[in-house]
């Protein structure tokens, strides 16, 4: 998923994510902002958007609404922000150990409404 604006190519925000299938359980990859557009809201945006899309597969598919992603502690700025949506911290991840494992289960729900509200700058 990406955040752009029209008629400029610069991407604001992305974010990489989906479902493990060896496990069934769902994982954020990557989440990131343009230095110029951090604090504006943009990776909340993204990760509310994620949930909404775990909630909607799981419930349709039946997989556990379970997701995870990698932090590494010294960034501060990352768990923030998914503290902020509900994830906690798992500990160091045994297979990467400068990592820790950051979960929060979804709820499940069955919607079509999972895109992102547009943002219109008005100029005059």
């Amino acid at each position: 998923m990406a955040l752009y604006c029209e008629g400029d190519s610069d991407v604001l925000a992305f974010c990489e994510f989906g479902w493990i299938g060896s496990s069934d359980a769902y994982a954020i990859s990557y989440i990131a902002t343009a230095l110029s557009e951090q604090c504006n809201g943009l990776g909340g945006m993204l990760l509310a958007t994620v949930l909404r899309w775990v909630g909607n597969d799981s419930a349709g598919t039946g997989r556990d609404p379970y997701i995870m992603t990698q932090i590494n502690p010294d960034n501060h700025a990352s768990m923030r922000l998914f503290k902020a949506y509900g994830f906690s911290d798992e500990g160091a991840d045994e297979d990467d150990p400068e990592y820790h494992i950051w979960s929060r289960n979804v709820e499940r729900f069955r919607t079509n409404k999972l895109w992102l509200s547009q943002l219109t700058q008005v100029t005059e």
